[in-house]
C-alpha cells in the first residue's frame, strides 16, 4: 500500500497525488512541471530509491510489492 506519494515521469520528483493528481491516462507530473512552481506543501525532492517518505511511491518501478492495476 503506498501513501499517495509518486515520481514525476518528466524531472525525477516526488510529489503527491493529493496535491497533484495526474489526469487518467497521462503521465505523473509534479507541481512544478505540471504548473512551473512548486507548491510549497514540503520540499522538492527527487526520489532516490530508497523509500524514505513513508512507504513505496505509487509508480516506482523498483517496488517489489507494489499493487497490481490491471
Amino acid at each position: 500500500m503506498t501513501n499517495g506519494n509518486f515520481v514525476c515521469t518528466q524531472c525525477g520528483s516526488i510529489d503527491s497525488i493529493f496535491i497533484s493528481p495526474p489526469a487518467p491516462g497521462a503521465p505523473f507530473l509534479c507541481a512544478k512541471c505540471l504548473t512551473g512552481e512548486w507548491h510549497g506543501q514540503f520540499p522538492q525532492e527527487k526520489a532516490t530509491g530508497e523509500f524514505e517518505h513513508d512507504g513505496p511511491l505509487i509508480n516506482d518501478v523498483t517496488a517489489g510489492d507494489k499493487p497490481s492495476f490491471s
